[in-house]
């Protein structure tokens, strides 16, 4: 029950936020410091790093991870 949610509203955020990644909840991320250091982050924020990032990089990707 919880994977249809879930997919909703990773779609939307990559539809809102123009990041095309499946998972913005994941918390498997990687940044280079320069610009973490520049995302503000507040509480329950972490989700929209990816969002948050893109309007200071120029570009993000997602790489695969296995389980």
């Amino acid at each position: 029950m919880r994977r249809i949610p879930s997919r909703i509203a990773n779609w939307l955020m990559a539809k809102l936020s123009g990041v095309d990644i499946h998972d913005f909840g994941t918390t498997f991320k990687a940044y280079r410091r320069e610009l973490i250091e520049q995302v503000p982050l507040y509480g329950e924020l972490h989700r929209f790093i990816p969002a948050l990032a893109s309007c200071m990089a120029p570009t993000i990707c997602e790489i695969p991870i296995r389980t």
